[in-house]
């Protein structure tokens, strides 16, 4: 017996009358027994092949399906993660903003000395993002309710040891200008101090730029040139998945400039004599030194009495020097006030080299009178 063969065009039509027909059906499991499969005496050979096309349609629309999931979880927008077990870059993140730990500038380290105590076991970090100069991220007492809070600071350029910075919760923002009576050339550091953990990787978008950075100790630095923006930083895990966000809001907290003013008045710029101790210090430093602002006061935190109250610098500085271990040593200690006097936690010195900079971080604490027969002995042996 002859059969008609089927033509292009109606094959044609009859596979996409299929798939439009397996597209309204959910997927499910369909078990066919075996004698459904087995040749029939009464089913004709045409009738055989429309079935033979029916299934092949439906398994071409299955692996269109699986054939589109596989694009989607391929897709380029999603990063690169590991090769040989390191996180590749991700993709159309903009530029990378590489970070390091930097030496902190003498001049934070004298601000971070002064009446704001750093908070008990924190450890500043500096960290330097590209080839700018570098900020330090700490957490400090805030002096008004004696709560820790996240601190961001910058040494200005020249041979002054000024620093300046600022304070706040979420993504922390301080000014940089090379210029010291310009805004010219001006740099706004933004640091973001709690990074979640797990996180690869964090994107800074804010339109005008795109750049990643991998974090340091839970931080990241992206420095913007000219005014500062709006954006929003996201922090990646290893797999790709987004771990939070926080967004920035163009803002001139800390700005020494804003648009349309003028220069700001000049200073005389200063250079710390060389070797001398920590009480010299206390006389020679510039007022701007030894605490906030140009004054001869600065309000500090009273861990005793709750309140914040005002404090002779150079006394401050003196109180201190009598109770500081050697810089050089095996302590270290974080000055605060408790009943209109200063006193201090101590530390055993935990010396790290990373990148040829060495960073000093807070180990165990130390009894305080064990601590003061240890810094007694120190200044035995050398004035420091």
């Amino acid at each position: 017996m002859s059969t008609t063969p089927v033509s292009p065009e109606l094959e044609q039509r009859i596979r996409g009358a299929l798939r439009a027909r397996a597209a309204n059906y959910h997927t499910t499991s369909v078990r066919v027994p075996i004698t459904d499969l087995r040749p029939r005496p009464h089913r004709d050979r045409r009738s055989r092949r429309l079935a033979i096309l029916g299934a092949a349609a439906l398994v071409a629309a299955g692996l269109g399906v699986s054939a589109l999931l596989l694009l989607v979880r391929s897709s380029p927008q999603q990063p690169t993660i590991r090769s040989g077990g390191k996180l590749a870059a991700p993709v159309d993140a903009g530029q990378e903003i590489p970070l390091k730990t930097a030496k902190m500038p003498r001049g934070v380290e004298l601000k971070l000395r002064g009446p704001n105590p750093i908070a008990p076991g924190t450890t500043p970090v500096t960290l330097r993002a590209g080839t700018g100069p570098s900020v330090t991220v700490s957490t400090q007492i805030n002096i008004q309710n004696g709560n820790p809070t996240h601190c961001i600071d910058i040494q200005e350029p020249g041979p002054s040891l000024s620093a300046h910075g600022t304070c706040s919760s979420g993504v922390l923002q301080t000014f940089y200008y090379p210029n010291f009576d310009s805004p010219a050339d001006a740099i706004v550091f933004y640091a973001w101090p709690e990074v979640p953990a797990g996180t690869a990787y964090v994107t800074f978008d804010s339109g005008g730029m795109r750049a990643w950075q991998r974090p340091i100790e839970g931080i990241v630095v992206f420095p913007v040139p000219g005014d500062p923006v709006d954006a929003t930083t996201r922090a990646i895990g290893t797999h790709g998945e987004l771990l939070g966000q926080i967004p920035i809001t163009k803002s001139y907290n800390g700005a020494f400039y804003l648009p349309g003013q003028g220069p700001r008045p000049q200073t005389t710029s200063w250079t710390e004599p060389a070797g001398l101790t920590l009480a010299e210090r206390c006389e020679v430093l510039p007022l701007s030194a030894l605490g906030p602002g140009d004054g001869p006061t600065t309000e500090v935190f009273d861990h005793a009495t709750g309140k914040a109250i005002v404090f002779d610098k150079r006394d401050y500085c003196h109180q201190a020097a009598a109770i500081s271990p050697d810089p050089a040593g095996d302590i270290v200690a974080s000055f605060y006030v408790k009943n209109g006097k200063v006193t201090a936690d101590y530390f055993e010195a935990v010396r790290t080299n990373a990148n040829g900079v060495e960073q000093v971080t807070q180990g165990p604490p130390i009894p305080f009178d064990d601590a003061q027969q240890r810094i007694a002995a120190q200044h035995a042996a050398r004035r420091f």
